[in-house]
C-alpha cells in the first residue's frame, strides 16, 4: 500500500472526471439541477464536469484535509459547501479518485473529519483548497505560467524578427529596382 503521488493538477482532474463522470453525472444525475444540498448545477458534459472539479479543488471555499495515519493514510478529502461537491483522492495507488454530491451534504465531510480524528488520535488540519493542502502544486502552476510567459515572449521576439527580415527584404528589393532603373550618365545600367 503506497501513497499516491500527485504530480499534475491537470492529470488529477482528468483522473477524477474519467472515473466519476459516467456514474455520478450521467447515471445518477447528481450534477444537474439538484438543489437539496448546494446550488443548482447544470453539468452535462465531461468538459463541464472537469471544469467544476478544477474550480472545486482550487477554491479557497473548499475545505480539505489529508489523512496522515492509519488505513487511509494519504487519502485526501475535499468538500465545497456552496456546490455540495465532495472529492476523494485515495492514498492508495490502486484506488481511483472520485467526485460526487453527498445526500448528507456537509455532514458527510464532518463525519470523515470525526472518523479520521478517532483513528489518528487528533483532529486533522483543515486546509482551504488544494494549493494550501499541497503547496507544491502551486509551484507547478507558477512554473507553467512562467514557461508560457517565456514561450509567449519568444514567439513575440520571433515574430518581430520575421517582420524585420521582411521589411529589410522589401527595402533591398526597392533599392535594387531603383538601381536597375537609374540612369548613370545617360546609360542604363
Amino acid at each position: 500500500m503506497s501513497e499516491k503521488d500527485i504530480f499534475s493538477i491537470d492529470t488529477l482532474i482528468t483522473d477524477i472526471a474519467d472515473h466519476s463522470y459516467e456514474k455520478h453525472v450521467v447515471q445518477r444525475n447528481e450534477f444537474s439541477n439538484k438543489v437539496e444540498n448546494g446550488q443548482a448545477l447544470t453539468i452535462t458534459t465531461q468538459e463541464e464536469f472537469r471544469q467544476h472539479i478544477q474550480e472545486t479543488l482550487e477554491s479557497e471555499q473548499t475545505r480539505c484535509f489529508k489523512v496522515s495515519d492509519g488505513v487511509e493514510k494519504g487519502t485526501m478529502y475535499f468538500y465545497n459547501d456552496q456546490s455540495n461537491t465532495m472529492i476523494v483522492i485515495p492514498g492508495r495507488k490502486d484506488l481511483k479518485p472520485t467526485a460526487y454530491r453527498p445526500e448528507a451534504g456537509a455532514q458527510k465531510f464532518e463525519d470523515k473529519v470525526e472518523k479520521t480524528s478517532k483513528q489518528q488520535g487528533y483532529e486533522p488540519e483543515i486546509s482551504h483548497g488544494i494549493y494550501e493542502l499541497i503547496p507544491e502544486l502551486k509551484k507547478e502552476l507558477v512554473l507553467i505560467k512562467d514557461l508560457s510567459e517565456a514561450e509567449k515572449a519568444k514567439r513575440e521576439q520571433e515574430e518581430t524578427e520575421k517582420l524585420r527580415r521582411e521589411a529589410l527584404k522589401r527595402m533591398l528589393a526597392e533599392a535594387l529596382e531603383k538601381t536597375r532603373s537609374h540612369d548613370f550618365g545617360g546609360r542604363e545600367r
